[in-house]
């Protein structure tokens, strides 16, 4: 999906020549809000694990301009590094009736219990339009939608739970993300802004012996940015 993604805005590139549009390099840097909340269920325990984590973050992107009022764009987002701490507790389970090799878990005081580590690293490659509307001299409010490619660099969300998640090969995948912003335009060539966006990532693996677990991560990126005008 990545490659198609690069191979969709290269191809919108070649479409146009540069006396029809103008080309907007960008840089993006600011700060990640990370939203988890990751739940298991073994038999009829479940649990729910959630935090709130920031992060720094930057990004490079790349926007060619169609009109006054729309723009397509080609961005890579690195998200930063979470490290989140927390206690992981597993059912202690014991022979039981019912037939050879049959156990019984133990009520949840009788779980094993201890401290993880665990850092979520994400970054994404984005393709997305943008629409603005001038409400002042020289400011502009903007609105973005696309379609983005994530990736876990290390662990995952839905690790935080049991550790039942690391059987998840996936580590990328696709959702949309959405974007707000206000630009000023400083001068002929260069425009500064604020930008807020949402990419919301969901995983879920269903473990017929063991039950399941699932993992939301809405990553909340609010970011300074600067472009030059060609």
């Amino acid at each position: 999906m990545r490659k198609f993604i690069t191979g969709l805005a290269f191809l919108a590139f070649a479409s146009v020549t540069q006396a029809e549009v103008q080309f907007i390099p960008e840089l993006l840097a600011g700060q990640s809000i990370n939203l988890i909340r990751s739940t298991s269920s073994y038999g009829q325990t479940i649990k729910i694990y959630k935090n709130k984590l920031n992060a720094n973050s930057y990004g490079l992107r790349l926007g060619i301009k169609f009109s006054d009022n729309f723009t397509v764009e080609l961005a890579k987002h690195f998200h930063g590094e979470i490290t989140d701490k927390h206690m992981v507790s597993y059912p202690r389970c014991v022979p039981g009736g019912g037939g050879p090799g049959r156990e019984v878990c133990l009520p949840p005081e009788g779980d094993y219990t201890f401290q993880t580590r665990t850092p979520i690293d994400t970054e994404s490659i984005r393709l997305g339009v943008k629409v603005n509307t001038e409400v002042y001299q020289n400011l502009f409010l903007t609105a973005g939608i696309g379609i983005a490619h994530w990736q876990y660099n290390r662990y995952k969300p839905i690790e935080l739970v049991n550790g039942i998640g690391r059987h998840l090969e996936e580590k990328s995948s696709n959702d949309p993300y959405y974007s707000l912003g206000a630009q000023y335009k400083l001068s002929k060539n260069m425009i500064i802004g604020l930008e807020y966006s949402l990419l919301t990532i969901t995983q879920k693996m269903v473990e017929h012996e063991l039950g399941y677990v699932k993992g939301t991560h809405h990553i909340n990126d609010i970011s300074l940015t600067a472009a030059w005008l060609f």
